[in-house]
């Protein structure tokens, strides 16, 4: 009978605290999930001349939607993109890059998801390391 009584209890304790994680239990995306800084990059040519600046600044990945990633963007935004079970990431299902467990990087250009546009020349990258 005591034994029954501490088993409830432990499984009590565990459902009590279960709602408080972060993380979601049995979740893939669960190793990519937290607190990052990232480096933002854009390059694009004007007037013959290419450029580039970087931003660095202190982000988080979240989940998204099932089977997809929430990047915190440099401009206070969030990016969703797709990622597999080997990390590969997505962007209106096209790879743009890569993460794993203490890094993500990526890299597309503006025309990504709208080929119809035109050749910009605008590049977005994001690299990140897991805090």
């Amino acid at each position: 009978m005591k034994r029954t009584h501490f088993v409830l209890l432990i499984l009590a304790a565990f459902l009590f605290v279960l709602p408080g994680c972060k993380k979601k239990l049995f979740d893939r995306r669960n190793k990519y999930i937290g607190d990052y800084t990232f480096t933002y990059s854009y390059h694009y040519f004007q007037g013959g001349t290419l450029i580039d600046t970087s931003i660095f600044y202190s982000g988080s990945i979240d989940y998204g939607s099932k089977g997809e990633i929430r990047v915190s963007w440099v401009d206070g935004t969030d990016k969703t993109l797709g990622v597999d079970k080997n990390g590969v990431l997505t962007l209106c299902n096209k790879k743009v890059g890569n993460i794993n467990e203490s890094h993500i990087g990526f890299s597309h250009d503006e025309n990504v998801c709208e080929p119809l546009l035109g050749n910009s020349g605008y590049t977005h990258s994001l690299s990140g390391d897991k805090l």
